[in-house]
C-alpha cells in the first residue's frame, strides 16, 4: 500500500521534531529505533541539537520494528520511512481521513514576532 497524495503532500517536507510529534500522536511516544547497534529512544534522538533542524527524510539510516500486519519485521530506512509505516498503519485501522486529521492538527503553530 502506498501514501495517498493527500497524506504525502502534508509530510513531504516534515522536520523530524514534526514527524516524531505525529508518531507520539498516534499512541508510539515511545519507539526505539535501532543505529550503529545501539538502541535508541526515537523522543531523544530528535531532541538531539544535530537532529532538531533536520528533515525527516535526513534522519537516518535507523531500524524500526513495523510493516503491514502479517508481515511484521524489522526495516531499515529514515524517519521519514518511519512515519510511513505508522501512518500506513493508522489508514488501514482507520482510513484515510484520520490520518490526515492527525498530521493537521499536529503541525506546530509558528510564532511571528513583529519588530516595530
Amino acid at each position: 500500500m502506498n501514501l495517498p497524495y493527500s497524506i504525502q503532500v502534508l509530510i513531504e517536507n516534515i522536520s523530524a521534531p514534526q514527524a516524531y510529534a505525529i508518531i507520539a500522536a498516534m499512541g508510539n511516544p515511545n519507539v526505539n529505533i535501532f543505529s550503529q547497534g545501539l538502541t535508541h529512544p526515537l523522543q531523544e534522538v530528535v531532541a538531539e541539537e544535530s537532529v532538531r533542524w533536520q528533515k525527516a527524510t535526513s534522519v537516518g539510516p535507523l531500524t524500526f520494528w513495523g510493516g503491514p500486519p502479517g508481515m511484521l519485521r524489522y526495516y531499515q530506512g529514515t524517519l521519514y520511512t518511519l512515519l510511513c509505516d505508522r501512518l500506513l498503519d493508522l489508514i488501514q485501522a482507520h482510513g484515510v481521513p484520520a490520518a490526515r486529521e492527525i498530521c493537521c492538527v499536529t503541525q506546530p503553530k509558528e510564532k511571528v514576532t513583529v519588530w516595530l
